[in-house]
């Protein structure tokens, strides 16, 4: 693995989500700037269902329902880490560009889903974000 390589995967996985496919190719200052903004959604999103949960007990539906599109999300985030691993690799190679890039916009657009969809259930609930 190369170090271009290495260093895409070490900003991935310190981030949730890769906010648009564009921002891959415009640098690491605003990749990090752009997901940054998910992360702080996510985290903060998180802590307040946490404070809800804790001060009023929901019902254990509205838990698991939480818990569910949480796992899908964080599903979602691990795709599009692999695809831009793909990606990467495509471009440094020549071959198979085009379906690694569409891949790679595809899982981004599917985990930016799972971030609305978290969110918006649990402000859903009442909780305040």
């Amino acid at each position: 693995m190369n170090k271009r390589t290495k260093q895409l995967i070490a900003l991935l996985l310190c981030l949730p989500l890769l906010a648009t496919a564009p921002l891959l190719t415009t640098g690491c200052k605003t990749t990090y700037q752009a997901t940054a903004v998910s992360a702080v959604t996510v985290d903060k999103a998180m802590l307040a269902w946490g404070s809800y949960v804790k001060q009023f007990k929901p019902e254990a539906e509205k838990e698991q329902k939480v818990k569910r599109l949480y796992e899908q999300y964080q599903s979602s985030v691990s795709t599009v880490v692999a695809s831009a691993i793909e990606w990467n690799n495509a471009k440094e190679t020549g071959r198979g560009l085009s379906a690694a890039q569409s891949n790679f916009n595809a899982a981004v657009a599917a985990s930016g889903w799972a971030l609305s969809d978290l969110v918006n259930t649990i402000r859903m609930y009442g909780v305040k974000i």
